[in-house]
């Protein structure tokens, strides 16, 4: 019983009810565990031929959440240039996606960081993005963790 009700809470490939997004992951907010962990596969890749990656979450809170993002991406080829990393979130699935916090990739060796706005915003989806200029470099995300706090 309790895996069916955690199943539930933990939708993977979901729809919001419009039918307009689609997210990876959903959950109501719960301050002991409103957390995204994401360990990436070999498919999990920016480079030659596709230089976007996104990994989109739902997470429904009657309060502002502040995001804290952790990622680690690994430099596995090609011709080095700059790579953006940024962190969307939109209240609506039909609202255009708002940027919170974007860092730039610019050594082409491994990296990891943080991304975490200024302030906390009232948003119920986050897409967490990794987009290269050009399709000549080759990335790899090992993983992706996302803790919202609430703002009450």
């Amino acid at each position: 019983m309790f895996l069916f009700a955690l199943a539930v809470v933990f939708t993977a490939n979901a729809q919001d009810p419009q039918g307009l997004e689609t997210v990876q992951q959903q959950s109501n907010y719960n301050s002991a565990s409103s957390y995204f962990y994401y360990h990436g596969t070999a498919s999990d890749t920016i480079g030659i031929g596709d230089s976007i990656w996104n990994y989109t979450v739902r997470i429904r809170s009657k309060y502002a959440l502040k995001p804290h993002v952790y990622f680690d991406i690994d430099s596995t080829g090609g011709t080095f240039d700059t790579t953006s990393i940024t962190l969307y979130s939109k209240t609506a699935s039909y609202e255009d996606w708002t940027s919170r916090k974007t860092v730039a990739w610019n050594s082409g060796v491994d990296t990891s960081g943080i991304l975490e706005p200024a302030s906390s915003v009232i948003s119920e989806f986050w897409k967490f993005e990794i987009k290269g200029t050009d399709d000549t470099f080759k990335a790899s995300i090992n993983e992706y963790f996302i803790k919202w706090t609430e703002d009450r």
